[in-house]
């Protein structure tokens, strides 16, 4: 359960309002032979080829990292456990 203010209740009403007024309007709106939209901008998206560009230099990092545990980097913990 939420716990709202009167004056919150009335606001969240109000939104509530606004949002249902919409989805009626919405509803009502005809788009019968209105093909469907899968994309505002007619571009295509332009894929680059899946290559290789760098070779795998795992090793060399790993090897100049201050801390390291089976093949990953150890950084100091941030989060608190509770």
């Amino acid at each position: 359960h939420l716990a709202l203010t009167p004056t919150e209740q009335i606001s969240i009403q109000n939104d509530f309002d606004a949002i249902l007024s919409l989805i009626d309007q919405l509803t009502a709106t005809q788009t019968d032979g209105v093909s469907p939209l899968h994309n505002p901008v007619e571009m295509q998206q332009t894929l680059r080829p899946d290559v290789v560009s760098e070779s795998n230099n795992r090793e060399q990092l790993l090897a100049i990292a201050p801390l390291t545990h089976e093949g990953a980097f150890l950084v100091p913990q941030v989060i608190e456990h509770s």
